[in-house]
């Protein structure tokens, strides 16, 4: 989404002038602009990881708290540590 958002701000600088205001936003900023606007879902895993963060580095452990959705018909998630230079790519 990135690449459209800066291939679409060019086109309208070319054809507005540099110097107009125009930017270009990244969908999954958008949502984060609203924080009166949180389920309660996306909450309570938040919460989750945050605690977990917390219980990780008093146990002086490396990594980086990440989440997974567990296999099946119902919505589940399930919580690991995972090494800091883990990257999907």
């Amino acid at each position: 989404m990135g690449a459209l958002g800066d291939y679409l701000l060019e086109i309208a600088k070319d054809n507005l002038g540099k110097d107009c205001g125009v930017r270009a936003d990244t969908f999954g900023y958008l949502q984060r602009s609203f924080p009166g606007f949180v389920s309660e879902v996306d909450a309570q895993e938040a919460r989750r990881v945050g605690e977990l963060a917390v219980h990780y580095s008093m146990e002086q452990s490396s990594g980086s708290v990440a989440m997974r959705r567990k296999a099946g018909d119902r919505y589940e998630i399930e919580y690991f540590l995972t090494p800091l230079d883990t990257s999907r790519g």
